[in-house]
């Protein structure tokens, strides 16, 4: 009669109860507990090595990309102005609008042609507004500063000019604004001059010390 299979046992393993080396044997091929414990934090802590790799690969690439980002955005608005105070009127189109802007460009001494790429009003309408702000995309940046040398005289006629940044520039010109004002606040003859990412305060036409703001958003001396 066959024995069924469940029921059969090996040779090695009838005699391994009878003998002790054999079943030593049998007991040091297998993983114990400590060993398998070993392997288990090995491997762990090399699955974290590798997702920390490539999660500093990831959060440098988002960094290049968002630089990337900055610098395209600059490009893009250097040769705007944002200007505030033209009047709205009904209907108005981009036509009308860039007219009316050569129109008192020449009241006020520029009586050649500025180049104008693009002009529109900017933000939604609201009720009682008639006064959006305007985007003007110049041609050159020569003829963006032909235009920004008039912000005086614009401003007695309550129109007020100011230079398209991002959102980034416009954060940093805030942190250095407020650097200004702690050295007014000292001596109202301290002025500052804003280049890029770099601050340069003066008084009375020299240059005392100059800031710039580092990756933490801190204004720090140079």
């Amino acid at each position: 009669m066959n024995t069924p299979t469940r029921f059969k046992r090996s040779r090695k393993e009838l005699d391994s109860e009878n003998n002790p080396e054999l079943l030593e044997e049998k007991n040091t091929t297998m993983p114990g507990t400590q060993d398998y414990e070993t392997l288990k934090t090995e491997l762990i802590s090399s699955i974290g090595t590798i997702l920390d790799n490539k999660l500093q690969s990831l959060m440098c690439r988002v960094d290049k990309l968002e630089t990337d980002n900055e610098k395209l955005q600059i490009i893009a608005k250097e040769k705007n102005l944002i200007i505030f105070g033209i009047l709205e009127n009904s209907g108005e189109t981009s036509t009308g609008l860039i007219s009316g802007f050569r129109s008192l460009l020449q009241e006020l001494g520029i009586v050649d042609t500025v180049g104008i790429d693009d002009i529109y009003r900017i933000t939604s309408p609201a009720p009682n507004k008639t006064t959006r702000p305007i985007v003007v995309k110049f041609i050159s940046v020569f003829d963006k500063r032909r235009v920004l040398a008039l912000k005086g005289v614009l401003s007695q006629r309550k129109i007020f000019i100011k230079e398209d940044r991002t959102t980034l520039q416009r954060k940093q010109a805030k942190l250095f604004w407020e650097k200004i004002d702690e050295f007014k606040k000292k001596d109202p003859k301290y002025f500052g001059t804003i280049r890029g990412n770099s601050l340069y305060i003066k008084r009375e036409g020299r240059t005392e010390c100059s800031f710039f703001i580092d990756e933490k958003d801190k204004v720090i001396p140079n």
